[in-house]
């Protein structure tokens, strides 16, 4: 339901099966949360049966926040109505099929790593700190992103007992015009680059080893990973 979270541990993964026939792997060390999802009424959504859908039943809205970790996702073809998007702390992706990866992880000094795999259909990726518009990611291309994470905003915090606003220890000395100097916030450095055999043959063995999908899937990846560099 919209507003779980879903957490794997170092040795476990999870696999969400979405009612308009969407796969999603939770992989290992992973953590994310359910925001959004809905979707309209449809006599061809039958529990159980969702795998079994060639293309969603109705139109629906996707958004799921990978806070860390990855996930490996199977999405069928989409009603032209509906949105399908993975978030994260420094970018989204905006998915419209078929097969994808998406992967983030805090660096601890204020920037983040984000990786988005297209592995088949369509995928764009937005960089929140790039100031630019959707970079399509082309089937088996892989794009690569550095970019600052954004702090949270931090609420003002009110008077003690005495009147006297607490001291403010983290702010640094005021400019010439007397207004403090802000910190200098990293360009994102992005890269999109085809995605290396090692790369396609870790999504066809998450496939065929985690995953109820069809095992014809695992195995059109795996003849993608055996064809790449």
């Amino acid at each position: 339901q919209e507003g779980f979270r879903v957490e794997t541990t170092p040795k476990n993964t999870v696999e969400l099966i979405l009612s308009n026939g969407s796969t999603l792997i939770v992989s290992p060390d992973t953590l994310l949360e359910v925001k959004t999802f809905r979707q309209v009424v449809s006599d061809r959504i039958v529990d159980g049966e969702y795998q079994k859908l060639d293309k969603e039943p109705s139109p629906s809205i996707t958004e799921i926040e990978v806070i860390r970790g990855k996930v490996v996702g199977e999405v069928r073809k989409l009603n032209p109505q509906s949105s399908y998007t993975i978030k994260t702390p420094v970018g989204v992706a905006r998915i419209r099929g078929t097969i994808y990866t998406v992967e983030f992880s805090d660096n601890g000094k204020g920037t983040g790593t984000l990786s988005v795999g297209c592995v088949r259909g369509s995928v764009e990726a937005t960089v929140f700190a790039a100031n630019s518009g959707p970079i399509a990611v082309r089937p088996g291309d892989q794009l690569s992103v550095q970019a600052p994470v954004p702090k949270p905003v931090e609420a003002v915090k009110p008077p003690d007992a005495t009147g006297t606003k607490p001291a403010d220890t983290g702010t640094k000395p005021p400019d010439a015009t007397g207004t403090p100097a802000p910190e200098p916030t990293p360009a994102p450095v992005i890269t999109l680059a085809p995605m290396n055999s090692e790369q396609l043959g870790s999504v066809a063995t998450t496939l065929a080893t985690v995953s109820s999908l069809d095992q014809g899937v695992a195995a059109t990846v795996k003849n993608m990973a055996d064809n790449a560099p």
